[in-house]
């Protein structure tokens, strides 16, 4: 197949798109050819069947400031040159996440009779995005909440993670110490509230026992304080950072263990990222919580790295992804969206406390690591292999190129 694919950015060094670099080279694996059209191009090193056609914003951060008008007028000129220009080299067309870039050409894809694909992870349902179902053969997304228009159309496929990327080892590899036991079947009715199961549920490691014989004594002290809480995203009050800053000023004052809390991520808003700051001082938290701001791609691994558990504030909708690389690195989380509660399972009561409540996270926290380490790494390793078969880049992206490459035009 030979794809085009559409995307706002390629930059290895972009603190919130830099991952979509790696989507690039897996789709390469996969395709004969792959073409791709963005606003922005940056620091790259693909494939030599990857093309990069660049909108031209990088540009225009070097010349005499134009009207927004006029910048879009010449993004979207350049937009279409390149979709009739490049028509004979792409099949079937990836647009990710930006639905204005189907509503600008999906028309024009349908009558060259193109395969269009859209990855779409947002709670909202807006006009673009209808407009975009009706041109789309196939809509990806993470889980059934993460696109909340209703089609025949929408695939959850979960996410698309480079575990390698991420993931850290122990002192001693559970993996290499003992052997998996056979998988145990549990109850459905763990993993959701209605007792159902989606097909990717269906694949998750349900009962893996990875302390066999004299393993568990060899396991080191993982889990040594100070607890080092990660959130990592924008900052923004639909991101709910404040909940997670109010519960450490609970925690301070009703845990005995010591902790310490990273913030990372750029400042959208800025009034809301003022009043976090001053929150912090007011409420003498400056020597737990730390505010980094915005950080390259290629340093949010030492992050994960260094944490010992995630923590997201999102409501519900499709599986923020930076939880799913905290599982990846290894480390716990702790999130308000209940569309972890499948990848959870067993432990998503655990995991999952309610939506904006400061209380009912600082007490999940306690609760959690009142946990022994056994049980603590138990969970952990778990949940790395459950996100390694729901969301690793090196099987989704083949899923992707397999349910588009058959349908039907």
């Amino acid at each position: 197949m030979r794809l085009l694919i559409v995307t706002q950015k390629v930059d290895t060094r972009d603190d919130l798109l830099g991952f979509f670099h790696q989507w690039i080279r897996e789709f390469a694996k996969h395709c004969e050819l792959v073409t791709v059209i963005c606003l922005e191009e940056g620091v790259h090193s693909l494939p030599l069947n990857v093309k990069i056609l660049s909108l031209g914003k990088e540009n225009s951060k070097f010349q005499i400031p134009n009207s927004k008008f006029t910048a879009r007028f010449k993004y979207i000129v350049n937009f279409y040159r390149y979709v009739w220009g490049e028509r004979k080299n792409y099949d079937a067309v990836f647009v990710h996440m930006n639905t204005e870039y189907m509503v600008l050409a999906g028309w024009l894809w349908r009558l060259m009779k193109k395969k269009l694909a859209l990855w779409h992870v947002h709670f909202e349902v807006n006009w673009r995005l209808w407009v975009a179902e009706k041109f789309a053969h196939v809509i990806f997304t993470t889980t059934p909440d993460g696109c909340r228009v209703k089609s025949k159309k929408v695939h959850a496929i979960g996410h698309g993670i480079d575990v390698t990327r991420f993931s850290k080892q122990t002192v001693v590899s559970l993996w290499e110490t003992q052997e998996r036991s056979d998988l145990e079947e549990r109850s459905p009715a763990a993993a959701g509230r209605s007792g159902k199961r989606s097909d990717l549920a269906q694949s998750f490691p349900q009962g893996l026992n990875l302390f066999s014989g004299k393993s568990e004594q060899l396991l080191p002290q993982v889990f040594q304080e100070p607890i080092r809480f990660l959130y990592a995203g924008k900052i923004t009050p639909i991101k709910n950072v404040h909940v997670l800053v109010d519960a450490a000023r609970i925690l301070k004052q009703s845990w005995s263990k010591k902790f310490v809390v990273d913030i990372v991520g750029p400042p959208t808003t800025p009034d809301y990222e003022k009043k976090l700051r001053g929150y912090i001082v007011a409420k003498n938290l400056s020597d737990i919580v730390t505010m980094h701001g915005r950080k390259p791609y290629n340093e949010m691994p030492d992050f994960y790295r260094r944490a010992t558990a995630v923590v997201n504030m999102c409501p519900t909708g499709g599986m923020d992804k930076t939880v799913l690389e905290g599982l990846a690195s290894r480390t716990l989380a702790v999130v308000a969206n209940t569309a972890f509660r499948e990848l959870f399972g067993e432990y998503a009561d655990e995991l999952i406390y309610p939506y904006q409540n400061a209380e009912a996270l600082a007490e999940k926290v306690k609760m959690l690591f009142a946990k022994s380490d056994t049980e603590l790494v138990r969970m952990r390793e778990l949940l790395h292999e459950r996100m390694k078969a729901h969301s690793s880049l090196e099987t989704r992206i083949p899923v992707m190129v397999n349910i588009l490459t058959t349908v039907e035009v």
